[in-house]
């Protein structure tokens, strides 16, 4: 809790609150959740689930900022792969 951030690769996860279920490698953040990626773009969320070492999972309340300043919103976001959301 707290001004979390984990890195995982050239990834860098940031929340107020996350919790790691080592068992299964799910990656639970909750809170200002920020998701720098080695591009540049940077992903938002209130909520976000992840797994395999942050590359898929589920985004709640998703914002985006890519490299070339555009911005982009959605109420739920799907992170297929590091490549595809």
């Amino acid at each position: 809790r707290g001004n979390v951030e984990i890195v995982q690769g050239m990834q860098i996860l940031q929340a107020d609150q996350v919790t790691y279920e080592q068992r299964t490698g799910i990656v639970r953040a909750d809170g200002n959740v920020r998701l720098l990626q080695p591009d540049g773009n940077v992903l938002f969320s209130d909520h976000v689930e992840l797994k395999s070492e942050l590359k898929t999972g589920i985004v709640e309340n998703f914002r985006a900022r890519l490299v070339d300043n555009s911005v982009f919103a959605a109420a739920e976001a799907r992170r297929l792969n590091e490549d595809v959301t």
